[in-house]
């Protein structure tokens, strides 16, 4: 029936007969409703008030109908990875010794959750626990430049 349209959102917009038909029914301005549209996600306050609204009206309106059902696809990192890192302390030039270090192939890049930790998919007892680096695309190691900005004061 609405199957074919973008988001969560929008689909339940449509079914109270569009974007002014709804911000009517709500007392809102037509422009609320469409940045529901635009962002694809109706704020979790309207959820109870659109569930009533729906049972007085006869619109047939779950729960499950708020939440996305299609999978988000991630964009793959691209360009140059850039690290802004405010004074040149204990903590920062540790961690720029250690990207050196990691990038040059010298050691491992402990401590960094998205290159040494993993993400459960399903229940423990599936057994597929990627690691986060091959689960969603990052930028490598190999791809971060170094800039130096020295503000005198």
């Amino acid at each position: 029936m609405d199957g074919d349209l973008h988001n969560a959102a929008e689909r339940i917009i449509r079914r109270f007969g569009g974007q002014s038909a709804l911000a009517a029914l709500l007392g809102r301005r037509q422009s609320t409703v469409q940045h529901w549209a635009t962002t694809g996600r109706i704020p979790s306050q309207w959820h109870g008030a659109l569930m009533s609204l729906a049972r007085q009206r006869g619109v047939i309106l779950e729960p499950k109908d708020f939440v996305a059902t299609e999978p988000r696809p991630i964009k793959p990192a691209t360009g140059k990875l850039g690290v802004l890192l405010v004074g040149l302390g204990a903590v920062s030039t540790t961690f720029i010794a250690g990207v050196e270090n990691a990038r040059r192939g010298y050691g491992k890049p402990i401590g960094s959750l998205t290159q040494m930790a993993t993400i459960r998919r399903g229940k423990r007892t599936d057994h597929r626990a990627p690691l986060i680096k091959d689960f969603v695309p990052l930028a490598p190691l190999d791809e971060a430049t170094q800039r130096r900005r020295l503000d005198k004061h």
